[in-house]
């Protein structure tokens, strides 16, 4: 995993495991330490103790999405003015929940951040938190909106392996791909109720 962040290889199944396992565990401290962040620090301190728990089973926490690019040092890709896409993370306390499942928003105190954006050696990550579905094909849309910032994803990893060839990458970007605030942002990877609450309001 160390020569894949300093050399960007190697790209195999076992480093790419074990680099998305370490980011979420890394993203999980700094909400802790924060205060805030992609969880509150009640739900990272959780998730952390169960870390090395036989009773909750232990392992890397479930719902959480891990994308990359490998960096191209010769050029820094321009900053464009992307419109984020907002989206409803699981643990956040402003999203109202009926069975599990969204019923709306509330205005108080939550997560500042939907993904953690990290710049590690040659590789650049995002670390996306647990969120609520807005449909059918929730993560393959997740997937593709990655892939506009020149994102692929390597947690959980598909069969298929990302080339993370040199990218030019502008982590400005890809820090703002993702968000919570729904002023401004794309809703469509909402709940589809709360897309239709921002509707009327708008």
């Amino acid at each position: 995993m160390l020569d894949l962040i300093e050399k960007g290889t190697p790209v195999t199944k076992k480093t790419l495991q074990h680099l998305g396992d370490w980011a979420i565990w890394v993203t999980l401290l700094l909400s802790l330490a924060r205060g805030s962040g992609v969880l509150g620090a009640d739900a990272s301190r959780k998730m952390l103790r169960g870390r090395f728990d036989k009773d909750s089973g232990g392992g890397t926490p479930k719902g959480f999405r891990v994308y990359a690019a490998g960096i191209d040092d010769t050029a820094e890709a321009a900053e464009t003015d992307i419109k984020p896409y907002v989206l409803a993370l699981r643990g956040d306390s402003r999203v109202l929940l009926r069975d599990d499942k969204p019923i709306g928003f509330s205005v108080q105190v939550g997560p500042i951040n939907a993904s953690e954006a990290i710049r590690l050696g040659k590789i650049a990550l995002l670390v996306l938190g647990p969120t609520h579905e807005s449909g059918d094909d929730h993560q393959a849309r997740l997937d593709k909106a990655a892939a506009q910032v020149g994102l692929e994803r390597i947690w959980p990893l598909n069969d298929a392996l990302p080339a993370l060839g040199p990218t030019q990458i502008s982590m400005a970007n890809v820090s703002r791909l993702f968000t919570v605030m729904p002023i401004g942002a794309d809703h469509s990877l909402m709940p589809k109720v709360l897309q239709e609450m921002h509707a009327r309001e708008t």
